[in-house]
């Protein structure tokens, strides 16, 4: 028996030049086909020892014994006739990642989550940040830097809300309609028993929503500045413990009342 040398398929060809009935592929021309180079094939009318093939009947087709196997292969193509189309590889898709009844999907509510706590981090970094410059910003140091022409720090007086005056000029309120340096906007009791000194009153007396209230903005959309001053030793001892909430311009004289400006 000879095997053929394109599809492999044994056969017995009758002539040299015969093809192979199975795929059509022409032998060698000027002798039997190849030999199965991996067995002896059994001849016509006997069993091959190893083959396990009995004999061939004429006109029968038998299957082509299986080709060698290498060692841990994980896939075989399958084997097709010459000529032949050979059907594409099959595959299986990822899974798509599944979506709640909502029609979102898990990731995209865990990022939104993730947003929006880091929203809130950046609100409480805010908070703080706005509470450290004010602390910060109380001594006299940081005043001057701001405003050399305008000190801030050390300021005493025992004028009511709306009192108008020039830091350092001994003379008295003054109209507010007339250049001026300060303007009282609110009073804040002082819960101390002894008498305040600038610093320990900056820290403590806050003045934003007074000034909200009293200019008609928030303060830190405000092109003016807040200071605190603290009553003079003589009314402190007479009862007047209040510490006073007073606004300047940085680095110009205010030439009229400061009372719903909003600016």
């Amino acid at each position: 028996m000879n095997i053929c040398i394109s599809c492999r398929h044994p056969w017995e060809p009758s002539a040299p030049d015969e093809r192979c009935p199975d795929c059509g592929a022409e032998q060698i021309a000027d002798g039997p086909a190849p030999v199965d180079p991996f067995a002896t094939a059994p001849s016509r009318g006997e069993v091959s020892d190893n083959s396990g093939f009995d004999e061939i009947p004429t006109g029968a087709t038998p299957e082509p014994p299986p080709l060698p196997r290498a060692a841990g292969a994980a896939w075989e193509p399958p084997m097709t006739q010459s000529g032949a189309s050979s059907p594409a590889p099959s595959w299986t898709p990822a899974p798509i990642v599944g979506t709640t009844s909502s029609g979102m999907s898990t990731g995209a509510k865990i990022a939104i989550g993730v947003g929006i706590g880091f929203i809130v981090l950046i609100g409480v970094a805010f908070v703080a940040g706005v509470a450290f410059f004010r602390s910060v910003a109380g001594s006299e140091e940081f005043q001057t830097i701001i405003d050399e022409a305008t000190p801030g720090g050390g300021v005493t007086v025992d004028y009511p809300v709306g009192t108008c005056f020039n830091h350092g000029d001994s003379a008295g309120p003054v109209s507010c309609a007339e250049p001026h340096s300060h303007e009282v906007f609110a009073l804040a009791p002082w819960s101390g028993d002894t008498y305040p000194d600038y610093e320990e009153a900056w820290i403590t007396v806050f003045c934003d929503e007074p000034f909200r209230d009293y200019v008609g903005i928030e303060y830190f959309d405000s092109k003016l500045f807040y200071d605190v001053a603290v009553p003079s030793v003589a009314a402190w001892d007479s009862g007047d413990h209040d510490i006073r909430c007073i606004a300047y311009e940085p680095g110009k004289d205010l030439t009229e009342s400061i009372r719903d400006a909003a600016y």
